[in-house]
């Protein structure tokens, strides 16, 4: 099968496919390893690919060893910005676990970015710290949607790890700040964590990706959508518009 190339215009983010994030890590999602084989054949109809991975200091304040007595992924700590789950010590800088599988095809032209490098707060979206209000300034001085409009891209395709966190809110915040979002669902693995109300973590999301306008698809359907995309758009200009 010959597959279309993705207009200028559209690109693939793959989310934490990092080895903490993936069977044998740290903070490992259960059959993470299925996926590389979607992202592999994804990334060969794209252009421009971004990378996102997550770098924490060794004593981030929402790791469980930074309390006493607490247990990762069961006890949450209250936040001004609501209840926060607190997370297996994973992703320190310098360690094996921030790596990319050796799996994946990360091309040397591709965008790499390294979030959650700030120890006080966590930051699942490539787009907003969890507050949900503070825009991410990387360190070029740009945020991820000014790295997507110099790069001409106005379309995305959002795949990796979590669904329920990380890869899910950098798709919603991607079709908040006004790019057209797709979410591939066979590309991703969820935690599936408890909220309130007997819902879980991936009830949260799909309800976000519902508020958000994000396009949830099944990597098949990529093909035809990409065959049938008009031609970038020349003089796109977007910005950030926080819920």
């Amino acid at each position: 099968m010959n597959l279309p190339k993705a207009p200028a215009d559209a690109a693939l983010i793959n989310v934490d496919m990092t080895k903490d994030f993936l069977p044998g890590g740290a903070l490992a999602a259960e059959d993470g390893l299925e996926i590389i084989p979607v992202i592999n054949w994804l990334g060969d109809m794209f252009e421009t690919r971004v990378w996102t991975k997550e770098e924490h200091d060794e004593h981030h304040d929402f790791f469980a060893s930074s309390h006493e007595g607490k247990t990762a992924m069961v006890d949450t700590v209250e936040t001004e910005y609501g209840t926060q789950y607190l997370w297996p010590d994973h992703c320190v800088i310098g360690s094996e676990g921030t790596e990319f599988h050796e799996d994946l095809n990360v091309g040397e032209d591709d965008m790499i970015v390294i979030k959650g490098t700030d120890k006080t707060i966590h930051a699942f979206s490539a787009f907003l710290m969890d507050d949900r209000k503070t825009v991410i300034t990387y360190p070029d001085g740009k945020t991820m949607a000014e790295k997507l409009e110099e790069a001409g891209v106005t379309k995305v395709f959002v795949t990796g790890l979590l669904k329920d966190f990380c890869a899910g809110l950098t798709a919603v915040d991607a079709a908040r700040a006004g790019f057209e979002t797709y979410f591939v669902e066979d590309a991703s693995k969820s935690l599936g964590l408890p909220t309130e109300n007997g819902l879980t973590t991936i009830d949260v999301i799909e309800d976000l990706f519902e508020e958000a306008g994000v396009k949830v698809i099944d990597s098949s359907q990529v093909p035809g959508i990409l065959a049938s995309m008009s031609p970038a758009t020349p003089g796109f200009n977007k910005g950030f518009k926080p819920s």
